[in-house]
């Protein structure tokens, strides 16, 4: 793989993108929970998961960086990455409760608690190690797309080989780049599965 394609797949599969991505494969998936969410309360799903998510976060990184608060709006400075992550994480969590607060069905309010808690998590670990939040995000995905097949067994278990094949690719991507070591990889994959995975069973 090439340093062009992994730039380009690590831009295509960024973290920011991945909530989006996994509301898209909720809400594709044809299984009864997703037929009590009508269009209407569908797509205000996507304008808030797409405010809180991705235009807050990404805002405020880019404020951030003006303000020098940030050297990189890539982050590459491990010590520079824990205030964006933990205001993430503030907004992940808004946007949880806010679909909580109006009883959307637990598939997708988990999903949105589930990435809160990795993205904790992910600002604890990076007192230790500069943890990939890109596999935190496609492991989040994985772990959806993994535990709802289990549960539902039909509609979405022909997303689960693309879901595996994007982790390799994203693991891969960020290796190539040079991003990471193979240890705060592996540990982005865990952070970012184990409580997507959890919650949907829960």
């Amino acid at each position: 793989m090439g340093k062009f394609l992994a730039n380009f797949i690590s831009v295509v599969f960024h973290p920011l993108f991945i909530p989006l991505y996994c509301v898209w494969i909720i809400f594709s998936s044809p299984i009864y929970i997703v037929y009590q969410i009508p269009p209407d309360a569908q797509y205000v799903t996507y304008i808030i998961v797409g405010i809180f998510t991705l235009l807050m976060p990404a805002g405020s990184a880019l404020v951030l960086w003006k303000m020098d608060g940030i050297t990189d709006i890539k982050m590459k400075n491990q010590e520079e990455r824990k205030l964006p992550f933990i205001m993430s994480a503030i907004f992940y969590g808004t946007a949880y409760f806010s679909l909580a607060q109006v009883g959307f069905p637990k598939i997708v309010t988990n999903a949105l608690l589930g990435a809160t808690i990795s993205l904790v998590l992910l600002f604890l670990l990076n007192y230790k190690q500069k943890t990939s939040a890109h596999m935190v995000g496609i492991g989040g995905l994985s772990g959806i797309v993994y535990a709802v097949s289990e549960i539902y067994i039909e509609g979405v278990s022909q997303f689960l080989f693309p879901a595996i094949l994007l982790t390799g690719l994203v693991a891969y991507a960020r290796l190539r780049l040079n991003a990471h070591r193979p240890v705060e990889i592996y540990m982005g994959l865990l952070v970012g599965f184990l409580p997507e995975y959890l919650l949907q069973w829960y």
